[in-house]
């Protein structure tokens, strides 16, 4: 029976230092790029661009408002289509969709 506990002892202790080493290690964690916070365009402005970009198929790069206090400024690059009178689609290259409405962006920039 000694002997049995002793075992459990000597794998329980390996397992807490293989997991120690697992969550406590120096992993490379990809650096976040801070986000250049641009002044907020005019909302004809806005509305203008985004039918340039729509009319003329572009890429484009825009820069959206957080929808609370605690969000973040969150910047996205694709082509416009818009979906209703006041929504606009921003599908990504990497497939993401983004629903936004006028009010919602910020600042917008050929890519």
């Amino acid at each position: 029976m000694q002997n049995y506990q002793s075992t459990i002892k000597v794998v329980g202790g390996h397992l807490r230092q293989q997991f120690d080493k697992l969550l406590l290690a120096e992993s490379p964690r990809p650096k976040i790029q801070p986000v250049t916070i641009k002044t907020k365009m005019p909302l004809f402005q806005i509305q203008y661009f985004v039918k340039q970009a729509i009319e003329k198929k572009m890429n484009v790069k825009i820069q959206m408002i957080p929808l609370t206090d605690a969000g973040q400024v969150e910047n996205a690059k694709g082509v416009l289509k818009i979906i209703a009178p006041n929504k606009i689609m921003l599908k990504s290259n990497n497939s993401l969709r983004y629903v936004v409405s006028y009010d919602q962006i910020r600042f917008i920039e050929q890519a």
